[in-house]
């Protein structure tokens, strides 16, 4: 395994930080990614960066979410608790601590590390498909892994 340690501020492993002339750079674009640059990513960290181009997507399936929310409508896992308690609404004050406890609910796991090279895929492809506009995500949070320079640490 590649990960002796859980802590990523290490700063040989960290994954750099998205960087406009970075040698080392992909970027993912949404719909049509490169088995290639999928296998260089597996090989060694790199850069990651969506295609500008999707951005208009994402921002606007975002609008949506933000738009039916202020209509009043009920949106699943928006505005509602998960699983049995789908059919309980959560107060709009409260609809960002809503969305803290579901990422850090998330963010717990045991067992042994996945190696780093799994994750930075996994990472990329949930990126690339974010950034096809269809979950109601903001931009902001496609890449956010690599945007605040670590990837996750992932135990399975």
């Amino acid at each position: 395994m590649a990960r002796a340690s859980a802590l990523r501020h290490n700063a040989s492993r960290v994954m750099p930080a998205m960087q406009t002339l970075a040698p080392n750079r992909i970027v993912l674009t949404p719909a049509r990614l490169e088995l290639s640059d999928l296998r260089r990513l597996w090989s060694e960290p790199m850069t990651l960066a969506l295609d500008a181009a999707a951005k208009p997507a994402v921002d606007a399936a975002a609008r949506t979410v933000d738009q039916l929310i202020a209509s009043g409508r009920t949106v699943y896992g928006v505005n509602t608790g998960f699983g049995l308690l789908a059919r309980t609404r959560i107060d709009d004050a409260r609809l960002a601590e809503l969305q803290r406890a579901l990422v850090l609910s998330h963010s717990a796991g045991t067992g042994p590390l996945i190696d780093d090279a799994v994750v930075r895929v996994a990472i990329a492809l949930k990126a690339a498909s974010l950034a096809r506009g269809n979950s109601g995500v903001r931009w902001s949070v496609t890449l956010s892994s690599w945007i605040h320079g670590s990837g996750p640490v992932v135990a399975g």
